[in-house]
């Protein structure tokens, strides 16, 4: 008899450890799977972060963009207008100097017919190019009223030229002069470039815009070899040129009488 309950109370003391081994094996279980879910949980909150910042970060992008996208837009909308305004300013002067140089022609046509005056736009510059005959008496620099009836129709055709100034280029033959007025070909060439341009202010043009210089016989149009060819080469030359007088008096240094503007 007391064998027998030995063995039930063993086998009952057995059953209840295996039981309390089984209780231990499922709490360390589910501590692992909540450790497990905590670390899922802390990795999904981690990249939701994560995928927010970067949304935001490509919001701001896209923002900036568009903010580019736009000044484009205003600077090249600017861009036209500016171009679109340059070209009809640039129309406004062609058409201008079209008309002085029709009207120059017009009113200039006996003395152009004769081959002692030649009008020419080069490059955006109208030149007048005038024989010395016309303007003065030989070996002198003041104008004959011949020459200041020629300079009178010359203010007529050009107006006031706005926006411009007037440079007068003296120019001589090879042929030498010494007189106590004039020692040489620079003198005569500039006194009657002088000469010109003070008679184009009591025509009325702005001193301001009038520029005279002189080059004597070394800027020839033909070579000084007969007498054709230096009746050529005597000349006044008007150049309606830039306002900007520096960069004018560059250019007319730069190019002298015999190049083309």
């Amino acid at each position: 008899m007391n064998r027998i309950a030995f063995i039930v109370a063993t086998l009952t003391a057995l059953s209840g450890c295996a039981w309390q081994s089984d209780y231990v094996t499922e709490q360390d279980r589910a501590a692992a799977l909540a450790r497990e879910k905590s670390e899922l949980l802390a990795r999904v909150d981690g990249l939701e972060k994560s995928l927010a910042a970067e949304r935001e970060a490509r919001a701001r992008e896209a923002a900036e963009l568009k903010d580019q996208i736009d000044f484009l837009e205003i600077d090249k909308q600017k861009s036209v207008e500016a171009l679109e305004e340059k070209l009809s300013t640039k129309e406004v002067e062609i058409a201008r100097k079209s008309a002085t140089f029709t009207r120059m022609r017009e009113r200039l046509e006996a003395e152009i017919s004769a081959g002692n005056i030649a009008v020419e736009e080069i490059a955006g510059k109208l030149r007048v190019s005038m024989a010395d005959k016309i303007l003065f008496p030989s070996g002198s620099a003041d104008l004959s009223p011949e020459g200041k009836s020629v300079l009178t129709k010359v203010r007529d055709s050009i107006g006031e030229a706005p926006g411009k100034i007037i440079v007068v280029e003296g120019h001589t033959d090879a042929d030498k002069i010494s007189t106590p007025r004039f020692p040489s070909n620079w003198e005569l060439s500039t006194g009657r470039a002088c000469s010109v341009v003070r008679q184009l202010q009591q025509l009325g043009f702005d001193p301001t815009r009038l520029v005279a210089s002189g080059y004597g016989e070394f800027h020839p149009v033909a070579p000084n070899d007969t007498a054709k060819n230096k009746a050529a080469n005597r000349r006044i030359e008007l150049i309606l040129m830039p306002q900007d007088v520096k960069e004018a008096l560059r250019d007319a240094t730069r190019h002298g009488g015999a190049d083309p503007l």
